[in-house]
């Protein structure tokens, strides 16, 4: 699991609205990387009612909180424990078990942990709480690359379109945020070149609207791919994981963004007053 050469690339899946298919999209990507030869850790951030071990059927013996209690101790054997194994081959770094015990983990915690998955995982995919605070901000900054998906109804798109307006006045840098729209469904009424222009952004993914796939696959704990992998929403899936190989590692990749324009604790004192 250790890794001796350069970072991991941190992926955050992103949404401010509810119910448009973030946790699949981040369980099924992840599956899907390593379906691409890659170790991927999945980190579940909604803290207090995560639903990742839920969606994979997993038991997991120990949390995110743990390595929060002994992030002076953590070493790959320590870290190895910590995670729990999907069939897929992802790794899982659990919610707490208990949604109290959210407020026990800080952005400083979260900040240190995502650093050491990141030295020893090729990806780690960051599932996002949908509510905008300090967390979320540091999350943002961090990864190298944000995966922001909704899906094509105007409730949805203008939600998007509120984000997309947050993410500029944040500064968050835009070239590594990419838009995916789930459930797509071609319409005469809504094109995608209408929806790129309502938000002011390429769309970079569409995956298509198989619900019966994709709830199998959930009922049963597996993965998309390893339910049905003929399915057009498992080779979108696939088709997905090439182009954010693509974009990680191809020419131009991005980078880490880190200390960009005075670094996270600077940039969250403006973010308090954009929460108000």
């Amino acid at each position: 699991m250790s890794r001796t050469v350069e970072r991991g690339q941190i992926i955050a899946i992103s949404s401010n609205k509810g119910g448009v298919g973030s946790t699949t999209l981040a369980t099924n990507l992840a599956a899907s990387l390593v379906n691409h030869r890659k170790s991927v850790c999945l980190v579940d951030l909604v803290l207090q009612f995560g639903s990742v071990t839920s969606f994979l059927n997993l038991d997991a013996s120990y949390t995110i909180l743990d390595l929060v209690k002994n992030l002076k101790r953590i070493d790959p054997l320590f870290l190895d424990g910590s995670l729990v194994k999907h069939a897929s081959g992802v790794r899982v770094l659990a919610e707490p078990f208990y949604a109290e015990d959210a407020r026990r983990i800080t952005p400083a915690d979260i900040d240190e942990i995502l650093d050491v998955l990141a030295q020893s995982f090729d990806f780690v995919v960051v599932d996002t709480p949908k509510e905008f605070d300090e967390l979320l901000a540091l999350v943002l900054e961090k990864a190298n690359l944000i995966l922001f998906v909704t899906e094509m109804d105007v409730p949805s798109l203008k939600s998007a379109h509120r984000a997309f307006e947050l993410f500029e006045r944040m500064g968050i840098y835009d070239k590594k945020i990419r838009l995916i729209l789930n459930r797509y469904v071609k319409s005469k009424l809504m094109s995608l070149e209408s929806v790129e222009k309502a938000l002011g952004v390429k769309v970079f993914w569409t995956l298509p609207n198989n619900y019966p796939t994709a709830i199998a696959a959930v009922n049963q704990g597996l993965s998309i791919q390893e339910c049905d992998p003929r399915s057009d929403i498992a080779r979108s899936y696939s088709g997905l994981a090439d182009a954010v190989l693509e974009v990680c590692s191809g020419p131009g990749a991005l980078r880490h963004e880190g200390e960009r324009k005075g670094g996270i604790l600077d940039r969250l004192i403006p973010v308090r007053g954009l929460l108000k």
